[in-house]
């Protein structure tokens, strides 16, 4: 039996090295593989309970020093990693991401088809007539958010979020200036050559022969930096996702339309499966990228108005039977913010980079601008909430329930949310669900600054 060296520091037991924890005495064998196991043989005062609880509870998911959960060397470099299994076991992964994707899909589908509750949803701008009572005459549409499963009996829809962009954050700064230039004003020279980016945004799909990402070859043939990297949406072209593709690769062909990384391409996907494939396309070995961009995420507190159900009321997103007046939804560590983080642990060398859909607009309803996603100047007691199989119109007290386009009436006192649900908390809690992720990086909103930015003032939080 071996004997060890047992380090009772609580200090070492809350932060140190696995391997100061219970190390094998001079001249005896290393731990084995499934992790060290503090044996007691002389009983020097170790309560026989904590002994066997921590064996039994924690022992378990320790690891030799320098190994990591799966057995690869930790840290470990790009090249070791594809050599060591790294590719397989993300591979692997990605099956498991792929099916459960496929049943939060399937799950979904239902949903709409037992509630009439769209899976792609279509919101927009009423237009009024111009006389009075000035009733909406037709919708403007604006944005959509798209159905991809269900949580807690409530649908999770995902949405788009949003060159200035480049000049407030400096990049023009490091682009070669011009064909003749050799450095930016930075001196760097860096536009994306030979550099690989991936996009997963909306449910459409990028105009791939859009002027901005097109490549003559000469010989009236031409290619694209921008490749479809799952396939012809059936959702068809896609106003949001072309636009994100600029910011990332347009070439400058317009000066105010160059992207942040003009000579890069970029592999776009649409938002559907959009974990399964970002583990099979790191996997991939023909693909290089390793950073990815999401600009998107859950629909939460209020978010838009609704030409689907023929009311231009905003919505609330909340869930009424949690609570009525703040979306706990903001700052929850959810289903959907897991993935995340187990795609960058098990990727290693791989980073997504998504949107903190940090707006906090105060907008007029129905009158002002749809996109309120923190706030809104509730102009009248009328708006949207979804609950539990049903969406639910509330006027004044008076709740219309709305199931396979029936209309019902049903009496409640629900009190209105608050037109700005962040005052609660100070103008905190402004994240959804796939912002909180831990191992992405989340990038706020600031309003652009044409010219680039200056002193610290000039960066204003949307």
């Amino acid at each position: 039996m071996k004997k060890f060296v047992i380090f009772a520091s609580l200090a070492l037991l809350a932060g140190g090295n696995v391997g100061l924890l219970a190390q094998p005495a001079p001249g005896e064998d290393e731990d084995p593989p499934n992790g060290p196991v503090i044996v007691d043989e002389n009983g020097p005062g170790i309560d026989p309970a904590v002994l066997e609880d921590f064996n039994e509870n924690f022992a378990p998911w320790l690891q030799p020093p320098g190994l990591s959960i799966e057995g690869l060397p930790e840290p470990i470099g790009f090249e070791l990693w594809k050599t060591g299994g790294g590719p397989e076991l993300v591979r692997a992964f990605s099956n498991e991401l792929g099916a459960w994707q496929a049943a939060e899909r399937a799950e979904a589908e239902e949903y709409s088809k037992r509630t009439g509750l769209p899976l792609v949803w279509e919101f927009g701008l009423p237009v009024y007539g111009s006389s009075p009572p000035r009733e909406p005459i037709s919708f403007v549409p604006r944005f959509t958010a798209v159905m991809i499963g269900v949580e807690h009996g409530h649908p999770v829809y995902l949405t788009s979020f949003n060159t200035e962009a480049a000049d407030t954050i400096g990049t023009d700064e490091l682009w070669t200036t011009n064909s003749t230039s050799t450095n930016g004003l930075s001196g760097l020279n860096l536009n994306g050559e030979g550099t690989q980016l991936a996009l997963w945004d909306s449910e459409g799909d990028v105009l791939t022969n859009h002027q901005e990402f097109v490549i003559a070859n000469g010989m009236d043939e031409i290619s694209s930096r921008v490749i479809d990297g799952d396939g012809v949406s059936t959702n068809g072209l896609d106003a949001h996702s072309t636009y994100i593709a600029g910011i990332l690769v347009a070439s400058g062909v317009d000066d105010r339309a160059k992207g942040m990384s003009p000579h890069a391409t970029l592999l776009a996907h649409d938002l559907y499966n959009d974990f399964t494939e970002m583990t099979a396309a790191f996997a991939n070995t023909n693909n290089h990228f390793r950073i990815s961009n999401h600009s998107y995420g859950r629909m939460v507190g209020w978010s838009g108005t609704t030409n689907q159900m023929g009311w231009p009321y905003p919505i609330w997103w909340g869930n009424l039977s949690v609570d009525t007046t703040q979306d706990y939804r903001f700052g929850f560590y959810s289903k959907y913010s897991q993935p995340i983080d187990d795609i960058a642990w098990w990727s290693r060398h791989y980073l997504s980079v998504w949107a903190a859909g940090n707006e906090r607009g105060n907008h007029g309803i129905p009158y002002g601008e749809p996109w309120g996603r923190r706030g809104l100047t509730i102009s009248t007691n009328r708006y949207f909430a979804l609950t539990n199989e049903v969406t639910t119109q509330i006027t004044n007290g008076s709740t219309t329930r709305i199931t396979n386009a029936i209309l019902t009436t049903n009496p409640a006192n629900i009190p209105v949310p608050p037109a700005n649900d962040f005052d609660v908390d100070g103008g905190y809690d402004l994240l959804g669900p796939y912002a909180v992720n831990k191992n992405g990086l989340v990038v706020g909103a600031v309003h652009k600054i044409p010219g680039g930015h200056g002193a610290l003032t000039t960066n204003v939080v949307t």
